[in-house]
């Protein structure tokens, strides 16, 4: 029965019959009326379940961490779900389903080939993730909706992209954020050309950057730096290319003049007695000066006058118009070798040949003789080794024979020497 009804029962017998009534209740089903705060919401949201119609209630499936039971309920389902309650009155249970339309939310990503970008110039950034895209700050951006931007904002910039996936009045949006940095473009500041001689080496320097590179690497102590240390063999022009971790680049040149020293010859080594006469000569190209050595006469002279007084050695330094050096040495070996001779007679009779009596020598100072007779009587004195005895005594000639002589004299090592003797006058 849909309804309580009272049913009457006849039992019969031949013809005699009797009759009893049988009362029957019908308890109805709870008719159960779901209801939600929303019918379309983002995955992951919450939503709020109502129902009524029994004393009691389940919901299924659970979602989340919220209780399953009661007239009221918080669901959080990830993706499109048909809700189903169970409501009991005390005798019977009914049930009934409400669908629950979830929307993906966005799941952005942001591709861009480099995130540094030159005062200037643009990055393409594409985004992607979601049905619809707005972008902020609008500044430098080539649109502000879309999925693929170019930017090119003056200062770096952070923007922030807004991604929305709808259905009808319903929308889930997600945020995500793309630094731009900007560059300013580096500058290759290097001075001066330089000059060099040849031989020597000079330090390069750029500024104007944090990233340099420089070619060709020919005579370059390095390649990569702020400072390199050039010793180019011929002149060079170097190029130098600035920039900011290499992009943003600016290249800039400086030339190495490379020129030639001077020549130079000092001389060869020589050996000179400490009575001659001394003198050292260069030859070369460019101003010659005597830098180094003892007793130079003339130092700016490329021949002098010297006067060691032991060996010594000599720097000759050549400057030619570029202002290049280049230096030689002579070294002077000094001996004191000398030598003293007396003759044993002489013939003063004016012939012109061994008219006088003196020290014959080399290498002798402070000379001094004194003649005497067989007596002992003094006759002649001279203290100029040039000046020698006529056979004469207070302008008399003396008689011939043997004469007794006396000589003093110092050599060229400074030691004093003595010696005596006799010389025969033979007229």
């Amino acid at each position: 029965p849909s309804a309580s009804q009272i049913y009457t029962v006849i039992a019969s017998l031949n013809s005699c019959s009797t009759s009893a009534v049988v009362s029957l209740s019908v308890i109805m089903s709870p008719t159960l009326e779901p209801s939600a705060s929303a019918y379309t919401i983002c995955s992951g949201a919450s939503v709020h379940l109502y129902v009524n119609g029994a004393n009691s209630y389940n919901w299924f499936p659970a979602t989340g961490h919220h209780s399953t039971t009661g007239q009221n309920i918080i669901a959080t389902p990830l993706s499109p779900t048909t809700f189903t309650v169970r409501g009991f009155n005390g005798i019977c249970t009914g049930s009934a389903t409400v669908f629950i339309k979830t929307i993906s939310n966005p799941d952005m990503k942001i591709d861009a080939p480099y995130s540094q970008v030159c005062a200037g110039g643009f990055v393409p950034l594409k985004v992607s993730g979601a049905q619809k895209y707005n972008w902020y700050p609008v500044g430098g951006l080539s649109s502000a909706t879309g999925p693929t931007v170019n930017a090119s904002p003056a200062i770096t910039t952070n923007y922030t992209i807004v991604g929305v996936n709808s259905d009808g009045t319903v929308s889930c949006a997600e945020l995500v954020s793309y630094q731009v940095i900007v560059l300013p473009y580096a500058k290759a500041i290097v001075g001066s050309n330089k000059s060099v001689c040849t031989g020597d080496n000079v330090y390069l320097s750029v500024s104007g950057g944090n990233s340099y590179r420089w070619w060709p690497a020919t005579g370059l102590s390095k390649t990569e730096g702020a400072l390199v240390l050039a010793k180019p063999s011929v002149s060079t022009v170097y190029f130098v290319e600035s920039s900011y971790n290499g992009i943003c680049s600016a290249t800039n040149s400086i030339v190495v003049m490379v020129h030639p020293k001077p020549v130079v010859y000092a001389g060869r080594d020589t050996v000179y007695n400490l009575d001659e006469s001394m003198s050292i000569r260069a030859t070369g190209t460019g101003a010659l000066k005597w830098i180094s050595g003892e007793n130079v006469f003339c130092g700016d002279c490329p021949e002098t006058q010297i006067s060691p007084k032991m060996n010594s050695c000599y720097i000759v330094e050549a400057i030619n118009e570029f202002g290049c050096k280049n230096q030689d040495e002579v070294c002077i070996s000094i001996t004191d070798d000398f030598y003293e001779y007396l003759p044993n007679s002489f013939t003063p009779n004016s012939d012109g040949l061994n008219d006088l009596f003196l020290v014959v020598g080399a290498g002798l100072t402070n000379v001094k003789m004194d003649i005497y007779d067989r007596w002992g009587e003094h006759l002649f004195s001279s203290k100029d080794q040039s000046t020698g005895w006529d056979g004469t005594y207070k302008g008399v000639d003396c008689k011939a024979g043997v004469y007794t002589y006396r000589i003093s004299y110092k050599g060229l090592s400074g030691k004093n020497f003595e010696k005596a003797g006799t010389v025969s006058l033979i007229r």
